[in-house]
Formats: structure tokens, C-alpha cells, sequence
């Protein structure tokens, strides 16, 4: 009776957890959007592209037409462009699903390793990028890489089985096929150079990268429980119970 009314540490934790890191990121991207709102065309188009992941930055700087104008730390682009976006309906886009799924994750596996996640699935995507566009000049931003990353990671966490399976492949062909589509042919099929130039390899990294993270969590608290679980079973008695004399 005892048990059913006074609820285990684990349980108290559980109900304590709040999605910090996730509002804490929706946060963060608001307030560098609305930043960037305040600046005149010309000086938000450099600020974006000073901060942004430019590939050609890495692989052949001496040839970056406008490479005077960029005094950023090279490196720390891999992480500043995760939190730079083109414009309201980019924003707007990333941060819902981000709410919709990022919250439900953290609460899932705790704020530290959700953290974790999404900074391993952002810098995957910044990577891909950076692989796959190395020859690239153009400006590469925005949180999806980390935020398709979330997604894996939470896919991974349903219920095991042919459903669980089916959702990650099908999430996966959808974002792999445009990757694998030509930008020119992705042009001439819907007269937009915005999905045309989307980095569509980056997406697949992230998701990749956080689909991988959480399985190794999943697999790390598997064997932690195995390793608790023997620690008591050698704790338990294995004779008879001698009353007390």
C-alpha cells in the first residue's frame, strides 16, 4: 500500500524535469532572429554571413571572393550558423518541431543527455555540410540538421517493433531522396531557388548522428540496469533465514 501512495526517487525525479534545454534553444534562436531584425538589409546579410558555415572558408579560403569580410573564428561557424535562420518562415518552421518533439525527448531521457544530443547531431550536420558542399561560397544556416537529429533520437525511443522500423525508414527516404536530386532538376520542378538550395546532406547527417546518440544511451542504461540488477541479486541471501535467537 505503501508503494502505491509514495512515489520512487525515480518517479519524483521524472515529475521535477522541465524541457529547459528546449525552451533555452527555442530562446536562443528568437533572440538572434530578432537581433538580426533590428539591423539594416546590408548589415544583417554580413552579419549572417560572417557567422554562417561557408565550406569554402575550410577548403580553399585564398579563393572566397569576399573572404575580407569575414572575421569570425572559422571553427566556431560549425556552431554559431545552427543558430542563424534566412528568415520568418525558416525560424518559425524549425523551432515548432523542435517544441513539438525537442520537449518531449528531454523529458524523456533528462536535460544533460538531451543537450548532448542535439549539440552531436548539429555538429554532425555542420559537418556533413562542410564534406558533402566542400567546394562551396554560399552561406549555410539554420537549427534543422540538430532539430532532424532530435528527431531521430525521439523515433528511437517508441515501442520496439515492425512500426518503430517503418517511421525511421520512411523518415529517412524523405529526407535522403532530395538529397539525392540534382539542385538544378529540384529547380526546374518547382521554380524555387530556396528548396533548391537547401542542404539537404546536412539534414541526413543530423538525423543520423542523433539516431546513433541515442542508441548508444539506450545502450549505456541497458547495461547499467544489468550491472545494478547483478549487484543485488549478490546481495541477496541465498540460505535459509536463521530466526533470531
Amino acid at each position: 500500500m505503501v508503494g502505491d501512495v509514495v512515489p520512487s526517487p525515480a518517479q519524483v525525479r521524472a515529475r521535477l524535469r522541465r524541457p529547459t534545454a528546449t525552451y533555452t534553444i527555442i530562446a536562443i534562436n528568437a533572440v538572434v532572429f530578432l537581433y538580426g531584425q533590428t539591423m539594416a538589409v546590408r548589415d544583417y546579410n554580413l552579419f549572417l554571413v560572417n557567422w554562417a558555415l561557408i565550406p569554402a572558408r575550410f577548403t580553399r579560403p585564398e579563393a572566397l571572393p569576399y573572404r575580407d569580410l569575414l572575421g569570425s573564428p572559422r571553427a566556431l561557424t560549425l556552431i554559431t550558423s545552427l543558430f542563424l535562420h534566412s528568415g520568418f518562415a525558416h525560424i518559425a518552421l524549425n523551432m515548432f518541431l523542435l517544441l513539438a518533439i525537442g520537449r518531449m525527448l528531454e523529458l524523456a531521457i533528462g536535460t544533460p543527455r538531451f543537450v548532448l544530443l542535439y549539440t552531436l547531431a548539429g555538429l554532425a550536420s555542420s559537418l556533413a555540410v562542410l564534406l558533402l558542399y566542400r567546394h562551396s561560397d554560399s552561406p549555410f544556416i539554420g537549427a534543422s540538421g540538430a532539430v532532424y537529429g532530435v528527431m531521430g533520437g525521439y523515433f528511437l525511443l517508441l515501442p520496439p517493433g515492425p512500426d518503430r522500423t517503418k517511421t525511421i525508414i520512411w523518415m529517412l527516404a524523405l529526407i535522403l531522396i532530395p538529397a539525392l536530386i540534382p539542385a538544378q532538376i529540384i529547380r526546374n520542378l518547382t521554380g524555387s531557388d530556396f528548396l533548391a538550395n537547401i542542404a539537404h546532406w546536412g539534414h541526413v547527417g543530423g538525423f543520423l548522428a542523433g539516431i546513433l546518440t541515442m542508441y548508444l544511451m539506450m545502450l549505456q542504461a541497458r547495461r547499467r540496469r544489468a550491472l545494478r540488477d547483478t549487484a543485488h541479486d549478490e546481495e541477496m541471501p541465498t540460505g535459509p533465514v536463521q530466526p533470531p535467537a
